[in-house]
């Protein structure tokens, strides 16, 4: 019985002591995650005090022979940025497409990697049931 506790005290300390080692390299990740949302945050507020954030629809077409390379890109800006796509690419049609806030067209550019440069960018705007008669009105 006495072997037995001494067992278990040395088992405890080994994983107490190998804990820490494996939840690091997790940590590292997260807190690169982390950073990278941080960092966008900043972005994001420091556009807002810019000037008024709006909502963008963001459509990024690529071939299929550039498709990979085109994922590649949007996951190398990190995983928020990847998040905020939706792919046609599996249905044939190999387009990217995200609703963004920001200040304006270029700023939305900013957010796109190199291979997306040329996506057609359309600020988008809700509109009230009194706007929409208000426009009837003006006719």
């Amino acid at each position: 019985m006495k072997h037995y506790l001494v067992l278990v005290a040395v088992l405890l300390v080994a994983l107490l002591v190998a804990l820490p080692a494996m939840s690091l390299a997790q940590e590292t990740k997260k807190d690169a995650e982390i950073k990278s949302s941080v960092q966008e945050t900043k972005k994001a507020a420091e556009m807002k005090v810019k000037g008024t954030a709006g909502r963008f629809l963001v459509e990024a077409k690529h071939t299929p022979e550039e498709c990979l390379k085109t994922l590649d890109e949007v996951s190398a800006k990190g995983s928020k940025t990847l998040a905020r796509f939706d792919w046609g690419c599996m249905a044939g049609d190999h387009t990217g497409y995200a609703i963004v806030e920001a200040v304006d067209e270029a700023a939305v550019k900013a957010m796109l990697p190199a291979g997306m440069q040329n996506a057609h960018i359309v600020r988008l705007e809700k509109f009230t049931a009194e706007q929409i008669k208000g426009f009837h009105e003006k006719k």
